[in-house]
C-alpha cells in the first residue's frame, strides 16, 4: 500500500500517541479536503483491505510500528511524522 499511494500516504510513527494522533489526523483530514480518509495500518483493518478504496481520490493515514519503518525505510510518504 505504502508504495502505490505513498504521494498521498501521511505515517504517523512514535513510542506514544500514535493512534490518537492517527485518529485526529484522519479526522481532521476529513473535514479539511471533503476527500474520503482511510485509516489504517496497526489501528482498523489492515492496509491492504482498503486497497481497492485507496485507488480513487481517498488519502491515506497509517499508524506504523517500529516494524513497518524499519521496513519501508527507503519509502518516502506524503508526510512523515
Amino acid at each position: 500500500l505504502i508504495r502505490q499511494f505513498k504521494d498521498k500516504t501521511i505515517g504517523i510513527t512514535g513510542t506514544k500517541g500514535k493512534s490518537t494522533t492517527a485518529s485526529m489526523m484522519a479526522h481532521v483530514l476529513s473535514d479539511l479536503s471533503g476527500k474520503k480518509v482511510i485509516l489504517a495500518g496497526n489501528i482498523g483493518l489492515p492496509c491492504l483491505d482498503y486497497y481497492d478504496e485507496a485507488l480513487g481520490d481517498a488519502l491515506v493515514v497509517l499508524e506504523l510500528s517500529n516494524h513497518h519503518i524499519h521496513i519501508q525505510k527507503q519509502m518516502l510518504l506524503l508526510v512523515q511524522m
